[in-house]
């Protein structure tokens, strides 16, 4: 039993230790990274609409997103990247409420939504009239 111990330990200990230097030295690059946030203004965008029906109005055509995540990747970070989704696939013509969530905002894998104004949008849907024909 101790030989087995003492050849885990022991056996190529100048590798374990340069492991283990590097792994520390990588923890304390990835620790001190500092971390940033920025708010983006970005549209809403309304998707799958259903047939025969077509939104009246809604309370917010945009939608402000903090975000945060990695310092370098914050500061290069622009609207375009970023984008806020609602589904409307399911609803009937009348008035629906929306929530906001992280869940419903893209943006690139290493940020995290923390924020986003206003929370809820709401929709008037109506049939679609002749004349938009």
């Amino acid at each position: 039993m101790t030989s087995l111990l003492k050849r885990i330990f022991v056996q190529n200990l100048g590798l374990k230790v340069i492991s283990l230097l590097l792994a520390i030295g990588l923890w304390l690059v990835v620790a001190r990274s500092p971390v940033a946030e920025v708010v983006l203004n970005v549209p809403i965008v309304f998707e799958r609409v259903p047939d025969k029906l077509e939104m009246q109005s809604t309370n917010s055509t945009e939608a402000q997103i903090r975000v945060r995540g990695p310092e370098r990747l914050v500061r290069r970070l622009r609207s375009a990247d970023v984008s806020a989704h609602v589904d409307l696939a399911t609803v009937v013509p009348g008035s629906h409420t929306f929530d906001l969530t992280p869940e419903n905002v893209h943006v690139p894998n290493t940020l995290e939504v923390v924020q986003i104004n206003p929370a809820r949008v709401t929709v008037m849907m109506e049939r679609e009239s002749k004349a938009s024909h």
